[in-house]
């Protein structure tokens, strides 16, 4: 019986940890030696290869698949910022950026979730 108030307390943590934001996983390829760490506001991050106008060092690329009800763009582009700070990077160059909408099954809450589904690819740079 003493047993039985201690799961009663576990269960409301399980579904607090189901239902948080999706963390933005990020598959990585160095390309070069990771650098010292930069300030993560210093990062620019630019859409088009044509608006560098210096040489770069291509340190690693980078992808991201989201979906969220909202739109995750932006939520994608600052962990890609995040990452490229610990490596170094002073620039990333965002290679491809894809959204559609989807439906998903919700396991947490059940039924069917629509939302938007974004791919994005970047190379993190060094600018000299």
């Amino acid at each position: 019986m003493k047993t039985l108030p201690k799961v009663l307390l576990i269960i409301p943590f399980i579904f607090i940890a189901c239902s948080s934001a999706n963390a933005v996983k990020i598959e990585t390829e160095m390309l070069s030696e990771a650098q010292p760490k930069k300030p993560v506001e210093n990062i620019v991050v630019f859409e088009n290869l044509h608006d560098i106008d210096n040489d770069y060092t291509e340190i690693a690329k980078f992808k991201s698949i989201l979906f969220e009800e909202n739109d995750p763009e932006q939520k994608i582009i600052e962990a890609f910022k995040n990452k490229a700070k610990d490596i170094g990077a002073n620039a990333l160059i965002i290679t491809k950026n894809e959204a559609s909408v989807q439906a998903h099954r919700d396991l947490n809450v059940g039924g069917i979730t629509t939302g938007i589904e974004r791919t994005i690819e970047a190379t993190a740079i060094l600018t000299n």
